[in-house]
């Protein structure tokens, strides 16, 4: 169901808009999260015995290859933390580490279903 009516120029000029004020809004509230909110042993951060301790996503998905172009905004707000190197491999500093990849899952997890949610009604005119 379409909602608003617009020419194509618009509607991509909207999206831009609206996918940085998702984006950027999703990853503020999720560095404001509690860590305790993070629970990895969670049904939604557990590992899966079909991610084969991640070599799925070595192998399959190519992970490697790319993941380091992808932006961390995590650091850019109050409270993040750059899952981009660690500090030292004492065990604060890992629990750390999984607190904040559970914050980066939470985060891709709600950008997607709000995705299903906004694509359903921006559509060019």
């Amino acid at each position: 169901m379409r909602f608003i009516l617009l020419s194509t120029f618009w509607t991509i000029l909207l999206d831009v808009f609206a996918w940085l004020v998702i984006h950027m809004g999703v990853s503020y509230g999720v560095t404001q999260c509690k860590p305790d909110v993070f629970d990895r042993t969670g049904w939604l951060f557990r590992a899966r015995t079909w991610e084969k301790n991640g070599k799925i996503y070595e192998t399959h998905l190519k992970v490697k290859t790319w993941k380091d172009r992808l932006p961390d905004a995590a650091p850019w707000f109050k409270g993040g933390v750059s899952k981009r190197t660690l500090a030292s491999l004492n065990a604060d500093t890992l629990e750390r580490f999984v607190v904040e990849t559970c914050r980066g899952k939470q985060r891709t997890g709600s950008v997607f279903f709000a995705r299903l949610f906004f694509s359903s009604g921006m559509r060019p005119g």
